[in-house]
């Protein structure tokens, strides 16, 4: 997991068995809500992010898919995004991420869906990634889920522009991980540590 220091949550998802789809990468942004309104940036996030992927051994040529849960620049960084050239970009298409394009589960051989998870403020969209060598349904909810605080209280509306529609995404999101049929479920917040679910 990559990111968590004040920006959002953005993970590396390998697949060997599948190399036309992956790696891919979820929320590619190293840009924090500081670095946005500061006018003297100590650091590039690009260079950042690209070089928190040549740590784990990943050259920004190798990235097959981006998926993206929502356009907020704290989630996609759209220079980022411009250095992974051999990628796909998927996410909602009713947003302005370049490049982006109908999302397809077979393209990634079922082990990835995405669902619609409005709520948060416009087009927003989450990830359930099958992983099943640990037996494990891991659900990228982007800002659906801010943090596992933000989780444990519903009734605050923390990131929610329409309460209502995000209450009932999470409902579709935890829904869709159970339908798996993989024993553990992890949720993967938009800004904090990724925690299980238990029922």
């Amino acid at each position: 997991w990559l990111g968590l220091d004040g920006r959002s949550t953005t993970a590396l998802l390998l697949e060997p068995e599948c190399p036309e789809s992956f790696p891919a990468i979820v929320d590619p942004s190293w840009i924090t809500p500081a670095s946005m309104s500061a006018t003297d940036l100590e650091g590039d996030p690009v260079e950042e992010g690209l070089e928190a992927l040549r740590v784990l051994g990943v050259a920004p040529e190798e990235i097959r898919s981006v998926l993206v849960t929502h356009e907020h620049a704290d989630h996609v960084d759209r220079k980022l995004i411009e250095r992974f050239q051999s990628a796909r970009v998927f996410g909602p298409l009713e947003s302005s991420i370049p490049k982006i394009e109908p999302f397809r589960s077979s393209f990634f051989e079922g082990l990835v869906q995405m669902i619609e998870t409005p709520g948060h403020g416009g087009p927003h969209v989450s990830f359930v990634v099958d992983v099943e060598a640990m037996d494990l349904a891991v659900g990228f909810a982007g800002d659906l889920v801010m943090s596992q605080a933000h989780f444990l209280d519903l009734d605050h509306p923390l990131s929610f522009s329409d309460h209502e529609a995000g209450r009932q995404s999470i409902d579709v999101l935890r829904k869709a991980l159970a339908e798996t049929t993989r024993r553990h479920h992890v949720l993967v917040p938009g800004h904090d540590v990724p925690f299980f679910l238990i029922d």
